[in-house]
């Protein structure tokens, strides 16, 4: 989002997610693309195998990274889009705790997704204290769990 907020003329900055207590690292979601290969024929399969082999050639993979305006999930690359843009380092330094999204939620993850940033929204924005929307979030996210 960086792209649209300099766009906008908003002043801003970018710093790590703040952590409970000193010395501990922030466990931030990791993103990035998943690649898949439908099974169809083989020429059709290797030509997929081939393209995806393309775009993720390392100098390519930052190139299509920073023109979408996002941190390749690929540390190496992410590492050199932070040299080059220092306004990056923020989400490359936290890289070494990121996470994938979880597979517990499964098919049911966009539930749970909205749960937890409807959570941070209210908390953020006063319309709730931290504490009841987070247990508000909570309570969401296990009925959906337990609908797995």
């Amino acid at each position: 989002m960086l792209g649209q907020v300099h766009k906008s003329g908003l002043d801003f900055g970018v710093t790590p997610i703040p952590v409970p207590k000193a010395g501990m690292k922030p466990v931030v979601p990791l993103g990035g693309e998943v690649w898949c290969v439908s099974k169809t024929d083989e020429k059709t399969e290797a030509a997929a195998v081939k393209f995806i082999a393309f775009v993720q050639d390392p100098a390519r993979l930052e190139k299509i990274c920073n023109t979408f305006n996002y941190i390749s999930s690929v540390k190496s690359v992410a590492v050199k889009q932070g040299q080059a843009n220092p306004e990056l380092q923020p989400f490359v330094l936290q890289m070494d705790t990121a996470r994938a999204r979880p597979e517990e939620g499964g098919a049911n993850y966009p539930a749970i997704s909205l749960a937890a940033r409807t959570a941070i929204q209210k908390a953020l924005t006063g319309q709730s204290p931290v504490d009841a929307a987070l247990s508000e979030a909570a309570e969401k996210i296990k009925t959906v769990a337990q609908k797995k």
